[in-house]
């Protein structure tokens, strides 16, 4: 390329003058683009953790409702045999076809309780608050921290029975969504 026309001082301006008129929209256009972009790329990953959460969250309620169904048949079914302590683990008959709940117990007002179904490594105390929702056939979610991190328990009172039903839920069955969650298909 020759550079001879650039030696005046009017045609290095029309050069200048052509070259911002051609670089400065280009550039004003991929900054709008870059901003417009990156602001409609936020709201879809947004909209995309949203949709997963909800989908998740329902997954849980959906597995706390299953669970709650099963402590009612489980707490109206008869007991067939009593439970055995070994060491301080006690452990009663395995749980029928119930995967969710890793052991049952019936627990009376004063605390003591009796494990049905399953093993507990421990019990733990329900609030007179907790007893006076359960007195109104509400299902109670509780927790109790443990060496090997929280523990969670349903409990529910029968009808016409002065005992709950304390059942623990398996960790593993609450939580491991991974496995069986599908995700919606525009995700």
């Amino acid at each position: 390329i020759e550079y001879s026309f650039l030696r005046s001082r009017v045609a290095r301006r029309v050069f200048v003058l052509f070259i911002l008129c051609a670089l400065l929209p280009v550039g004003a256009l991929s900054l709008v683009a870059f901003t417009d972009v990156t602001s409609q790329l936020t709201q879809q990953s947004e909209r995309r953790v949203r949709q997963e959460s909800k989908a998740m969250g329902m997954a849980v309620y959906q597995r706390l409702l299953l669970l709650e169904a099963e402590l009612l048949s489980i707490s109206n079914q008869p007991r067939v045999t009593q439970p055995q302590v070994i060491g301080d683990v006690v452990q009663a008959p395995a749980l029928p076809a119930t995967p969710g709940f890793a052991g049952m117990a019936h627990l009376s007002a004063d605390g003591t309780a009796d494990v049905f179904l399953g093993e507990m490594r421990s019990v733990p105390s329900i609030l007179p608050a907790q007893w006076t929702l359960l007195r109104q056939q509400k299902t109670v979610m509780t927790s109790q921290q443990d060496v090997g991190g929280r523990r969670l328990f349903l409990a529910r009172l029968p009808d016409s029975a002065d005992q709950a039903i304390l059942a623990e839920i398996r960790q593993e069955y609450m939580w491991d969504l991974a496995g069986s969650m599908t995700l919606p298909a525009d995700m």
